[in-house]
Parts: structure tokens; sequence; C-alpha cells
């Protein structure tokens, strides 16, 4: 779950954007003994977002269906109990929450592609 807001107070807007976001998933992996591999599949929910204009409230949606993503991870232990994680996440959906502030008027799927890497200490 997740709770994202935006303000935007130049170039004569006054605009603020709120909501909140679930994120189910589902993940499946298998250890090959000198590494893991992980897959997951995820929902993204809106499960509630509101746009203000000024003191005027200029929309509010709720339990919006914007996409899903999947990804591939693999895992491979260094030392100890300390793991060195690499993967990919590609996302596809109809909101991407940082672009709020564009006022798009049309409804598009975007497909935003992530990469990570991450120590597990």
């Amino acid at each position: 779950v997740a709770y994202w807001f935006g303000h935007l107070e130049q170039f004569g807007f006054d605009t603020r954007i709120r909501g909140w976001i679930n994120y189910p998933n589902v993940l499946v992996g298998y250890d090959f003994g000198p590494f893991a591999i992980t897959i997951t599949g995820e929902l993204i929910l809106i499960m509630s977002q509101t746009e203000e204009n000024g003191e005027i409230e200029v929309s509010s949606d709720y339990n919006h269906f914007a996409g899903g993503a999947v990804g591939v991870f693999v895992e491979q232990p260094l030392w100890k109990d300390n793991i060195l994680l690499i993967g990919m996440k590609a996302n596809f959906t109809d909101f991407y929450y940082p672009q709020w502030a564009a006022f798009s008027t049309f409804q598009r799927n975007f497909f935003i592609p992530e990469v990570f890497v991450g120590l597990v200490l």
C-alpha cells in the first residue's frame, strides 16, 4: 500500500492531488544453490485519488484498476547472510503518479521499466 501526494503552486497553478495505491502481488522463486531466481506478478489498484484546484475539488476516483507489473530477480549469496540482488521489473499502467502535474487529457497505457540493484546486509 502506498500513499502519495503532489502540490503545484507555480506558473499560475494552485493544484493538489493525493491518493492511495494498493499493489497486491505474488512471488514464485527457486533456489538453485549458488543463486536464486524470483519471478513476480503485481497489480496496480488505485484505491482513491482526489484532485483539487484552489478550493474546488475537481475530481475524485475510487477503486480503479490501473495496470500491472512483472519482474525477474536474481539473488546471489555473498558472505554469511549478505545477498546481492539484481532484477528488472516491467510496469504497464494507465496512471503513473509522477506525471500527475502534466494534466493528461488522454487515456494512454505507459510502459515503465525499472532496474533494481540491492545489497541485503
